[in-house]
């Protein structure tokens, strides 16, 4: 059976989801495994966790993408170990053993439209390569929907056997304290009265959801709008036109504790924020409602920070009448 070494610079990386995705597997990975059958090779000076059998090898000083793609290269070839990449880059230079690659998504491919600056039209020649290269050299490919699946079959012509589907999850969360200091009595953000804000999580990406977010708080101007995530949030608003809103507040990176602290002191109740959603993001929402119901089931019916199978078998319901209605409001039926 082939060993494996896995590409660890993402734990030098800000964390964000796909480097989350990583950690976590690897922390579920860790007490299946033998000692030594799996390694993570790292930059100097990392933090790495305490694994229990994952060994961890540190690699020579490197300088930029391309240095490390060099080193983590030298150290497969002279190993005669395979590759695991788990944040959509692989050693692409690498000729000896084949590997296994974790693709989020090939948004860069799909849509390039997304990318119109110097530094995304550059992010997105280095990411096709990447695809292309994972598409013709991995021995596995995992991805973490059913639709990216469909899209590295659609756009790079892969077997759909060999690839693999691990979705993402919510499990980390339960080892998550709530940062206590947060709503105390010297609160952060003393702006922010439990269940009178609504949260979201953004980033700057075109195919998330920061207009839709900002285009609901101008719908409900009496409401504060907490919206966290790093880059040029404001900035983005105001290229939007939406840098007037005062009921906004950009709280910038939240660490995990602040993010559990925002989520359960929010307000639940998004009341007709709904409308100004497209019928296909309602779509998006009962398929995200039907995942968490199977990993509800398969954790025993157990949950930590939501609600149970029932409430969510209700949201899909509310979701589809609000998607009957917006069809019968965009129809003279």
């Amino acid at each position: 059976m082939p060993k494996y070494t896995v590409d660890g610079s993402f734990f030098v990386q800000q964390l964000s989801g796909i480097q989350r995705y990583a950690r976590e597997i690897l922390a579920a990975m860790d007490p299946m495994l033998e000692p030594g059958e799996l390694e993570v090779a790292v930059p100097p000076d990392c933090i790495v966790p305490e694994y229990r059998n994952i060994k961890v090898v540190t690699l020579p000083q490197s300088s930029g993408i391309l240095g490390w793609q060099r080193v983590y290269g030298r150290y497969l070839a002279q190993s005669g170990r395979c590759w695991l990449g788990m944040c959509n880059v692989i050693p692409m230079f690498h000729r000896g053993n084949e590997g296994i690659a974790v693709v989020h998504d090939v948004c860069y491919k799909a849509r390039p439209d997304f990318y119109t600056d110097l530094r995304g039209r550059t992010s997105a020649v280095w990411h096709c390569m990447q695809y292309a290269a994972i598409a013709k050299k991995a021995r596995k490919i995992v991805t973490v929907s059913e639709f990216s699946k469909s899209e590295i079959v659609k756009y790079y012509h892969v077997n759909p056997e060999k690839i693999t589907v691990v979705y993402n999850a919510w499990q980390h969360m339960q080892r998550v304290r709530p940062d206590p200091m947060l709503f105390g009595e010297y609160s952060k953000w003393p702006q922010l009265k439990k269940g009178e804000y609504y949260f979201s999580m953004s980033n700057l990406l075109k195919n998330k959801n920061f207009p839709w977010v900002l285009r609901a708080a101008q719908s409900k101007p009496q409401v504060m709008f907490a919206i966290a995530g790093g880059g040029s949030l404001a900035k983005e608003a105001a290229a939007l036109g939406l840098d007037h809103l005062n009921n906004v507040m950009y709280l910038g990176y939240v660490t995990d504790g602040e993010a559990k602290s925002l989520m359960e002191r929010k307000n639940h109740d998004y009341g007709e924020a709904w409308r100004s959603m497209r019928i296909s993001s309602l779509c998006d929402m009962v398929l995200q409602k039907i995942l968490r119901v199977k990993q509800i089931e398969d954790n025993g019916g157990r949950t930590c920070v939501s609600e149970g199978v029932e409430a969510n078998y209700y949201d899909m319901l509310n979701y589809s009448v609000f998607a009957l209605i917006k069809l019968a409001e965009n129809h003279a039926w």
